[in-house]
């Protein structure tokens, strides 16, 4: 059996197909923020145990540790987030948290898709 990843779709017709990906593409599973921030940019873990702290459980869960990305140079932030719903939702609900959670000035938020 074919372990390789395919992608299967369905042509004007209504006809299924199956397209092989490269052997340079691959797929990985999504990651927790907090989980990738402890390995890959640990610096930035005392902001958001700051955040953690300061918003309740669900709310970290759903907006927080559902980040794609994030990059701090100096005092200044920038956040990728997976959809425009969770970018409106932290700019409009938790941009001063995050503030002062990295103690940075500006930040600049953007929805990935």
């Amino acid at each position: 059996m074919d372990k390789k990843p395919k992608f299967v779709g369905t042509d004007a017709q209504g006809q299924e197909y199956e397209i092989a990906y490269p052997e340079l593409l691959y797929t990985v599973e999504f990651t927790p923020m907090i989980d990738r921030i402890e390995t890959e940019k640990p610096e930035l873990l005392s902001g958001f145990h700051n955040i953690f702290k300061a918003v309740e459980p669900e709310i970290f869960q759903n907006y927080f540790n559902q980040l794609v990305d994030i990059k701090v140079s100096d005092d200044k932030m920038m956040i990728i987030t997976k959809n425009l719903i969770q970018k409106s939702i932290l700019e409009r609900d938790y941009i001063e948290i995050i503030k002062e959670a990295f103690e940075v000035k500006h930040v600049r938020i953007i929805a990935q898709g």
